[in-house]
């Protein structure tokens, strides 16, 4: 049934808060797993802005994802080891859930069994989606990032010299 459309066509989208998110604490798993990083090196690294960074790490110490310290040398780093650290997690904190829908809803209108029938679909499609992404986690990811060689040297924009 497939028309030959490339998957970039289909894609399933999640806010920018959810995929910065990730970017984050892939960061933090890839560059620096057991150390505090402060914000604005996550910011460069990835691109993000450091004001909208520091709301996605507040929400995501409530849940327990990573830790703060404050004052000098402060920062953030990981609550647990990246192996222990699912993607469903995160996107739940982030995104206030995992769910499949579609844009509009046709139930008010049209026929309501075949919406029935097309939530039933999407019910499952979410329950594929939180089991896919709970079997994932930040260490996955990290391999990922070894094997399309990202480098891991030197942090990027720090020259050492003596």
């Amino acid at each position: 049934m497939s028309d030959g459309a490339s998957h970039t066509q289909r894609a399933m989208r999640f806010s920018s808060k959810g995929y910065y998110g990730l970017r984050a604490v892939f960061d933090m798993a890839f560059y620096q797993p057991e150390t505090v990083v402060q914000v604005r090196e996550i910011a460069r690294r990835q691109g993000i802005p450091v004001r909208f960074l520091e709301q996605i790490l507040h929400d995501l110490k409530k849940v327990g994802v990573v830790k703060a310290k404050r004052g000098p040398g402060g920062g953030y780093r990981l609550s647990a080891a990246p192996e222990d650290i699912p993607l469903a997690e995160v996107f739940e904190a982030l995104e206030g859930g995992i769910q499949v829908a579609p844009e509009g809803t046709a139930s008010a209108e049209g026929d309501p069994v075949g919406a029935h029938v097309v939530d039933q679909v999407f019910h499952g499609l979410t329950d594929a989606l939180v089991n896919a992404l709970s079997q994932i986690s930040l260490q996955d990811m990290c391999k990922k990032g070894q094997q399309i060689q990202v480098e891991k040297g030197p942090l990027p924009g720090y020259s050492y010299s003596i």
